[in-house]
């Protein structure tokens, strides 16, 4: 029975090449793009999933806004927080604290290279995070200063074939890292990102720091905790603030407390926390996301199938009729068609696996994520195989299935059956659904659009175009500064030199605390330190005062220069010569007032923001080439570093690249919407123009006769297609309104950003029209053209 079931079913699927090639490829192209989204929702799903101990491991976090709007909080704590909290607390098992470097010159037999993911980390990081090693003893591998762990990645990268276990690595000034472990794995699936772990009692504090390892008021490490088995968070939590009285001054312990952040809750939701740089951060919204647009294809490929099942039942009426006469009960019949249905959704799940082979690498990179695929994966492949062939076999075949095993066997094999009415209007509330979701699609994907083309062409207050940053990572940084600025001043293709921060960071805040009779409160605001010149090579215009001046020396050991929303948020109405400290670092006087400019991403509000001229901790020089000939440019700044760093490699960044990283989540996302919306305008499309096609086939008669009777062609095909307009219209009406507030949901994560307008709606739902249009119009073209004699006799 089987067997026959079967073989009816692919002389079915044969015999009707159109709608089976449709079917499958309509199919397959859903199933494609709900396997890649899935493996890509379930890798962010999947972090910091794998560590043994995760649900006893925590962050221990900085808070400071109790009493006060402004205030910071941090994912990072003070140098001595973690291994305080081990020694006083018995609930605590382990501490591990990390320190991300900004960067680092590593080298092997005389390569180097600019290395950024390096982080210093405690003896007990192992025992805390689950990171097998392919080589080495866990228990020992940061146990020792000049020690390191590489990940496979670095293990290649510098020692290829070679066993890196105890050679050396050169790590500058004459230091140098020597290999004690191999990472099994890339660290994957975890918001911790690094290459290299060195351990902590590697870190020496960097020169003019004014802080040690045992200052309190260092906020810039991460720490965390093991906590044992029986201990409660929340009872830990509760004895924290005795803790920060015993290591804080009265005034700040009242204002500070400490939270415990579990750690399969830092990948998602850590966005209220400064300092987090560092780490990978997943987005819960774009997860979301991505999930509901799947479904979304699921359902517009599903109507596709039900609907050209439901319109082509009338050609198989005489087969089913032949059947119960020939004994075929109505279970049978029902069972036959269903096999079908799920013989169709079968290969089409099949071949989903056939392109995700094939294609994994080319989407990967078109959609910049990584779509990983193991042979571990075969489990729930079959399961997906099953739920995804079962549920849309089940939804999309049954109910034809049903109509035609409905049908009277005598009716129909006299040709005295008509089209069901039900089933008309079933076809056409799903072809609405279709268009509603496309619709709504549509305009998600141009909102997406209008936004990132608002964040490309925004002015940012300063020039972000021809500028470009150098690394030079260097505790003599001034002096070869001073010789950079020099030979690059004769370079004919440079237009001005200077060194200083860049834009591609989250620079955490300090304590800024103004200087007076009456004392007042620090407030957290953000700092720069740059250099000379900086203002001018950025284009960054002064309101008030003068920027950093080499006429004035004492400007690196005293001037301050703020940003309009820094003196907005002191309250001045004449800032210059204000006395402030900044922090542990200095304290000066204010001599001058940028306007604004946006320093972070345009997610966040404009913040206020302290600029210093440091002669210290810099390690960008800062180019501003002349327009034209870029990469002429570039490689004369490569031959002037030779007499500049001869010692060091070359590293160049543009800026403008670096401003966009900011933006990296967001572009990903768009590339994701606009790929999906594509297929599933594809999706609708086809199933539409394969519907109007049976439904035109029926209509002929009918078309013949109004002809015959001096219908014109407009009349024509007013009749054949005005209800497919003015079902994508009123399906595009009802998905504005839902589509305006996911895009305006959407677009609330962005301090500025380009509102929906009522011409994005106009434009999304002429677009619509325009699909229905050319699906259409084709098959109504050729059926209104037709001569009636040819057609009624046929008929």
């Amino acid at each position: 029975m089987l067997r026959n079931f079967l073989l009816l079913a692919f002389r079915h699927l044969w015999r009707n090449p159109g709608v089976t090639l449709v079917n499958l490829l309509g199919l397959s192209a859903a199933f494609f793009s709900i396997l890649v989204i899935f493996l890509i929702v379930r890798q962010e799903w999947a972090s910091d999933r794998q560590h043994e101990n995760g649900d006893r491991v925590y962050r221990v976090t900085f808070d400071e806004t109790k009493g006060r709007p402004d205030g910071r909080q941090l994912a990072t704590t003070s140098p001595p927080m973690g291994p305080a909290l081990e020694r006083e607390f018995p609930e605590v098992a382990a501490s591990v604290r990390l320190r991300y470097s900004d960067e680092a010159i590593l080298g092997y037999q005389g390569q180097q290279y600019y290395e950024y993911n390096l982080v210093y980390a405690g003896p007990a990081f192992f025992r805390i995070f689950s990171f097998p090693l392919a080589a080495g003893n866990p228990e020992s591998a940061l146990a020792q200063p000049n020690t390191v762990v590489l990940t496979p990645a670095m293990a290649r990268k510098y020692f290829g074939e070679e066993d890196p276990m105890g050679k050396a690595l050169d790590f500058g000034q004459g230091q140098q890292l020597r290999v004690t472990g191999v990472l099994a794995n890339e660290p994957q699936h975890s918001h911790l990102d690094f290459d290299f772990l060195v351990s902590f009692e590697t870190f020496r504090v960097p020169p003019g720091y004014p802080v040690t390892l045992e200052s309190w008021g260092w906020i810039s490490f991460h720490n965390y905790i093991l906590l044992e088995e029986d201990a409660e968070p929340a009872t830990l939590e509760a004895k924290l603030p005795g803790f920060l009285a015993d290591h804080f001054d009265e005034e700040r312990a009242e204002r500070i407390r400490l939270r415990l952040q579990p750690l399969r809750d830092i990948y998602f939701h850590s966005g209220y926390l400064m300092n987090t740089q560092e780490n990978r951060h997943g987005n819960l919204a774009y997860t979301y996301g991505l999930s509901a647009i799947a479904l979304l294809i699921l359902l517009v490929a599903g109507f596709n199938f039900l609907n050209l099942a439901t319109a082509r039942s009338l050609r198989r009426a005489k087969e089913v009729g032949l059947r119960k006469v020939l004994g075929a009960t109505a279970g049978q019949i029902r069972r036959q068609f269903l096999g079908e249905a799920f013989l169709l959704t079968s290969l089409s799940f099949l071949l989903s696996l056939i392109l995700l082979a094939a294609l994994r690498t080319p989407v990967a990179a078109i959609l910049g994520h990584p779509i990983r695929l193991a042979a571990t994966d075969a489990g729930w492949l079959a399961v997906a195989f099953l739920l995804l062939s079962g549920v849309v076999a089940l939804g999309a075949g049954f109910y034809p299935a049903l109509v035609l095993s409905r049908y009277e066997a005598a009716m129909t094999l006299k040709g005295k059956f008509q089209h069901s009415g039900s089933g008309s209007r079933l076809r056409m509330l799903l072809v609405g659904a279709q268009f509603a979701i496309t619709t709504g699609l549509i305009i998600g994907a141009l909102a997406i659009f209008r936004q990132m083309e608002y964040i490309r062409q925004r002015s940012l207050g300063f020039d972000r175009e021809q500028v470009v940053a150098l690394q030079l990572y260097t505790p003599d940084f001034m002096q070869r500064f001073e010789r950079a600025r020099q030979v690059l001043a004769a370079n004919p293709r440079v237009e001005a030199v200077t060194a200083g921060d860049v834009f591609d960071n989250d620079y955490g805040s300090v304590p800024i605390r103004q200087l007076s009779e009456q004392a007042e409160e620090a407030r957290a605001m953000h700092i720069f330190g740059i250099y000379f010149d900086y203002f001018d090579a950025l284009g960054i215009d002064i309101l008030e005062g003068r920027g950093f001046s080499r006429n004035f020396p004492q400007d690196t050991a005293t001037g301050i220069v703020l940003n309009e929303t820094a003196v907005r948020t002191f309250g001045w109405e004449d800032p210059l010569g204000k006395r402030l400290q900044i922090g542990d670092i200095m304290e000066g006087q204010v001599i001058g007032v940028t306007r604004d400019f946006h320093f972070n991403s345009l997610h966040e509000p404009m913040k206020p923001l302290v600029m210093y001229a440091p002669r210290t901790i810099m390690s960008n020089i800062i180019v501003r080439l002349r327009p034209g000939g870029v990469s002429e440019a570039v490689a004369s700044l490569e031959r002037d570093w030779a007499a500049i760093a001869p010692d060091l490699p070359f590293q160049l960044a543009f800026i403008d690249e670096q401003v966009g990283r900011l933006y990296a989540s967001d572009r990903r996302f768009s590339r994701f919407f606009l790929a999906f919306t594509l297929l599933s305008i594809l999706l609708a499309t086809t199933g539409l123009y394969s519907l109007v096609r049976a439904a035109v086939s029926y209509r002929m008669r009918e078309v013949g006769i109004r002809k015959v009777l001096g219908a014109s062609l407009p009349q024509l095909l007013s009749l054949l297609v005005g209800r497919y307009l003015w079902l994508a219209l009123a399906a595009a009406l009802l998905a504005a309104p839902v589509s305006w507030w996911l895009a305006t949901r959407w677009l609330q994560q962005f301090a500025y950003r380009a509102e929906p307008g009522a011409g994005l709606f106009v434009l999304a739902i002429g677009a619509s029209l325009a699909l229905v249009m050319l699906s259409v119009a084709k098959e109504a073209l050729w059926a209104a053209r037709r001569q009636p004699a040819e057609v009624l006799r046929m008929e």
